[in-house]
C-alpha cells in the first residue's frame, strides 16, 4: 500500500506537469510507471495513455521535417491504440480516440483522424471531449478541402469547406468554447492561405470572435463550473473532475487575456488576402480599420498595408503621402 502510494505521489507530480505543459518533465515520470514496475494495473494503465498524450505534445512543437517528430507520433499512435485494446470499457476512452486522432493529424493522416474523431462525436457523444474533437474535425475537413483544390477538385473541396464551417457555426451556436472556435478557425484559414485560397480564407478569418468576447465567453464558462463544483461538494461529491475543467478554463482564459487577440491576427491576414487577389481598395480599408485598434509594430504594419496596396498598383505618390503620415504619427525612425 505504501509503495502504491509513492509511485501515486509520482504519478501525480507527473500530471502536474502536463497540466502547467512541461511535457520533458512529465515524460520520464509517466515513462517510469509503464513497465513492469509500476505498483498496480491502473496505474501503469493511466502512465500508458498519458505517455501517449505526452509523445503527441513533444511531437507538435518540432518541425515536420524533423525524424524525431515522426517516431514520437507513431508511439503516441501505438500506445493509445494499445490502450484501447486493453481497456475497452475504460472512463479515458473518448480522450484516448481523441488523442490518437490528433496524432494522426499531426502526421497528416486525415482519413484516419477523421474516423477517430467520428468515433467519438457519435458513439461517445456525452464526453467532455466532444467539443475540441468536433473543432479537430472541421480542422481536418479544411485540410482535405484544400489537397481536394490543390489536385483540381473543386466540387469536394467545397464540400469539405462547407463541413468545416458548419461545424464550426454549430458548436458556437450551442454555447461552446469561442477560444477553441478561435484557434480552430485560424488554423483552418491559415491553411487555405498558405494553399492559394484566399477567398475561402477570407471566410473562415471573418467568423473569428474578438478577445472581448472569448474573454466573456470563458468567464460565465468559469462560473458554471464554479457552481456544479460547489454542488458536488455540498453533496459530497468528488469534485475533481470540474477542478480539472476549471483548471483548464482558467489556463485557457490567461491564454486569451494576455494574447494580442485572434481577431486582431485575423484581420491582417484579411488584408493581405485581398491584397493577393489584387483587391486593393478592399484591402486598404480593412487595413485603415486596423490602425486605431493596434500598437507598436502591429501599428506600423497595418499601416505599411495600406502603402502596399498603393505600391502595387504603381501608385507612387498615394503611397508616398501615406508613408509621410506615417512618419507623422510614428516618428521618423520607421
Amino acid at each position: 500500500e505504501t509503495f502504491e502510494g509513492i509511485f501515486g505521489v509520482r504519478f501525480d507530480l507527473a500530471w502536474a506537469y502536463y497540466m502547467v505543459g512541461r511535457y520533458e518533465e512529465a515524460a520520464p515520470l509517466f515513462e517510469g510507471l509503464t513497465g513492469t514496475r509500476a505498483p498496480s494495473e491502473r496505474i501503469r494503465q493511466q502512465a500508458l495513455f498519458m505517455m501517449a498524450e505526452v509523445s503527441s505534445r513533444l511531437a507538435e512543437v518540432l518541425p515536420e521535417g524533423n525524424p524525431e517528430r515522426q517516431k514520437l507520433l507513431d508511439r503516441a499512435i501505438v500506445l493509445h491504440t494499445d490502450f484501447q485494446n486493453d481497456n475497452k470499457h475504460h472512463q479515458n476512452i473518448p480522450e484516448s480516440l481523441y488523442g490518437r486522432a490528433v496524432a494522426y493529424f499531426l502526421r497528416n493522416d486525415l482519413d484516419l483522424s477523421a474516423r477517430d474523431l467520428g468515433v467519438v462525436i457519435n458513439i461517445h457523444h456525452l464526453a467532455p471531449v466532444v467539443e475540441e474533437a468536433k473543432f479537430l474535425l472541421a480542422s481536418v475537413y479544411a485540410r482535405q478541402g484544400v489537397e481536394s483544390s490543390t489536385s483540381g477538385d473543386d466540387a469536394r473541396a467545397k464540400h469539405f469547406l462547407a463541413e468545416a464551417r458548419s461545424l464550426f457555426d454549430s458548436v458556437i451556436a450551442s454555447g461552446g468554447s469561442l477560444a477553441l472556435a478561435a484557434s480552430g478557425l485560424y488554423s483552418a484559414a491559415e491553411t487555405w492561405f498558405e494553399a492559394g485560397g484566399y477567398r475561402e480564407a477570407i471566410k473562415l478569418y471573418q467568423k473569428i470572435p474578438s478577445r472581448e468576447t472569448m474573454l466573456k465567453s470563458l468567464k460565465s464558462r468559469m462560473a458554471r463550473v464554479r457552481e456544479e463544483r460547489h454542488a458536488q461538494m455540498a453533496q459530497g461529491v468528488d469534485p475533481r473532475v470540474s477542478n480539472l475543467r476549471l483548471s483548464r478554463l482558467q489556463g485557457e482564459f490567461r491564454r486569451v487575456e494576455v494574447s494580442p487577440g485572434w481577431g486582431i491576427a485575423a484581420y491582417f491576414k484579411i488584408a493581405e488576402a485581398y491584397l493577393e487577389l489584387q483587391r486593393f481598395e478592399e484591402a486598404r480599408t480593412v487595413a485603415r480599420h486596423l490602425v486605431p485598434f493596434t500598437r507598436g509594430e502591429q501599428r506600423e504594419q497595418s499601416w505599411f498595408l495600406v502603402v502596399n496596396t498603393y505600391l502595387a498598383q504603381s501608385k507612387g505618390d498615394d503611397a508616398f503621402r501615406e508613408f509621410a503620415a506615417l512618419q507623422g504619427s510614428l516618428g521618423r525612425d520607421v
